[in-house]
């Protein structure tokens, strides 16, 4: 971000020196902050490791707060202490422009490509999975496939000096627009995909549901009246397993709430439009803009105002997916 503007009689150099050292710190804390209660929620989740869904969105919020702590910390120290940028130090921020630029909008945006797809995954599989050292790896394999490919595709480009415009539209149009395809695809699945409720049992229950089950694998239906008889559910009350029911709510008074229906897609759709409204346009501006159209002001007003906006992008996403009916089942 181009903060050595003194020499410019038509800002106010001190005004904005100010406003910059200020916004460096909220933003700082802002993804620090946001991004660590994204992670903390999803740690409280049971069994969070086995899910893929889950462990993405840590990455991506790893990923998040090492632009905080790397790259805009860099920024931040520019702008306080205006350090000559030496042939070490000019390598180092040159590294963390490349990650603020081009690098974290290419993972995040591979990301949202691959939550659509392991969404649509769970949806065909009616999400039956298990609990086993396989679903970990495999979830580790899918978090680490949008840095992988970052890793192959961003830095060779921008290492061999390939025309900026390529850089950017590989690194930020295409992932943004393929992320937003992928979403609007999956929203426009008919039935929302309902989880399967997990039951935990007690031990007194357990043992309810053996000796429940054991007399009807051996004897059948209770005869009543001459006939074989079902017994009765209270929906919300009751579970049945093979012809057994398990009263789970013994208290008349008080009921266990309905599923909720979750709108997981809606919340990929929502995290989707925000990353292309909120990084494409700084990506198109420096893809397009000429400089000799608008004066320096004007230019530098339009440049930072769109960087700014893309620093949005990692203090609003995991409020979104903090949400709990987006992390509520995975």
């Amino acid at each position: 971000m181009d903060v050595h503007v003194m020499n410019n009689e038509d800002l106010d150099s001190d005004a904005l020196l100010k406003t910059t050292k200020a916004l460096y710190i909220i933003f700082i804390i802002l993804i620090v902050l946001c991004n660590g209660a994204l992670i903390f929620r999803i740690w409280s989740q049971k069994h969070f490791i086995y899910s893929a869904k889950y462990l993405l969105l840590v990455s991506l919020s790893i990923g998040d707060i090492f632009l905080a702590l790397f790259s805009l910390v860099i920024s931040t120290r520019d702008v306080f202490q205006d350090f000559a940028k030496e042939e070490l130090t000019y390598r180092l921020w040159i590294t963390s422009d490349v990650y603020q630029t081009h690098l974290i909008n290419f993972v995040h945006g591979t990301g949202l490509v691959v939550l659509s797809a392991e969404y649509i995954h769970r949806c065909r599989s009616n999400n039956q999975r298990t609990k086993t050292k396989t679903d970990i790896l495999r979830g580790l394999a899918i978090s680490c496939v949008p840095w992988n490919l970052g890793l192959v595709l961003i830095l060779p480009i921008y290492m061999v000096g390939i025309d900026l415009q390529a850089v950017y539209t590989v690194s930020t149009i295409v992932p943004a627009v393929i992320a937003l395809v992928t979403a609007i695809c999956v929203s426009c699945i008919k039935k929302d995909h309902v989880p399967q409720q997990q039951i935990e049992l007690t031990p007194q229950q357990n043992q309810v549901f053996s000796n429940q089950s054991s007399q009807w694998n051996t004897q059948g239906a209770p005869v009543i009246d001459g006939y074989n008889k079902q017994p009765e559910m209270t929906p919300l009350n009751n579970y049945q397993f093979n012809n057994v029911v398990l009263e789970l709510n013994p208290n008349p008074h008080i009921t266990t709430p309905p599923l909720v229906i979750n709108n997981e897609k809606n919340k990929i759709l929502s995290l989707a439009l925000l990353f292309f409204f909120l990084v494409v346009p700084q990506a198109i501006f420096s893809m397009a803009y000429d400089y000799n159209a608008l004066p320096y002001v004007a230019y530098y007003a339009i440049n930072n105002g769109l960087i700014w906006l893309m620093l949005l992008r990692p203090i609003v996403t995991p409020l979104i997916a903090i949400a709990p009916s987006y992390l509520q089942h995975a």
